[in-house]
């Protein structure tokens, strides 16, 4: 994807519920806005997504599955607790995830330009 589109500034997602991954290069580095909304099989694998590596992206919107699933709240502790969100981030929105009950404040320690929860 990032030889395809390396201008792409935002990419926006919604209920794409077959696409299991991006497209071979990874993101764009000039992307500043990502938003995920009910994309399941994707966000299965955001170890992959390398967001970490994008230190133009300042906003991220993460929104679960439309459905109670016991591991929706999984989904936004792996990005936390496992740094893969870039320190760049000043705006997470996350939503649709019914599970989840608490977050660890420790967890957002890196994103240190977090203006917008």
């Amino acid at each position: 994807m990032h030889s395809h589109f390396p201008s792409l500034e935002e990419l926006i997602i919604w209920n794409s519920l077959e696409i299991e991954s991006f497209l071979e290069g990874g993101l764009p580095s000039n992307l500043r806005r990502l938003r995920i909304w009910y994309c399941e099989k994707l966000v299965a694998c955001q170890r992959e997504w390398g967001l970490q590596r994008l230190l133009s992206l300042t906003h991220f919107t993460l929104a679960g599955n439309r459905y109670e699933e016991e591991d929706d709240d999984d989904v936004l502790e792996s990005f936390l607790e496992e740094g893969l969100l870039p320190p760049t981030l000043a705006s997470l929105w996350i939503g649709s995830l019914p599970n989840l009950k608490s977050i660890n404040y420790q967890s957002f320690q890196h994103l240190t330009c977090l203006k917008l929860l």
